[in-house]
């Protein structure tokens, strides 16, 4: 049986400042972001701030996550499974590059082995 937790004010505060801190930021720059005081940031991410409250959509924002992954602690799967296929995207599409760029220095080995072969062969006939 799966464990049901409990969504209380300090486990939203505890993901904000997991969320924040894994970005390098401090309270003081996403209360700026956001456009509140420190200490009520500080409210905010202590669990003194009700969950019901706008600004976690805000730090949500400010911090590139949606407010389902703040409230979560997590991306849930099903994003994580778009963002899988966005990184299977970029690459195949990064591969596909690389291999025309490999093509081309493919062609341009072989016209130089071309010219490398004329050369030698009227090297050789002016030696005659």
């Amino acid at each position: 049986m799966a464990e049901i937790i409990e969504l209380d004010d300090r486990v939203m505060g505890e993901n904000l400042r997991k969320a924040r801190t894994a970005r390098g930021l401090t309270q003081a720059e996403i209360a700026e972001r956001v456009n509140i005081s420190l200490t009520a940031y500080q409210k905010i991410e202590s669990g003194k701030t009700r969950i019901i409250n706008k600004n976690y959509e805000k730090c949500a924002e400010v911090l590139g996550i949606t407010l389902i992954e703040l409230v979560n602690g997590f991306i849930p799967i099903k994003d994580s499974v778009a963002v899988l296929d966005d990184v299977r995207e970029e690459y195949l599409s990064k591969i596909d590059q690389l291999s025309d760029k490999v093509a081309s220095l493919e062609d341009s080995l072989r016209d130089k082995e071309k010219l490398i072969y004329t050369q030698e062969l009227l090297i050789e006939h002016l030696q005659k």
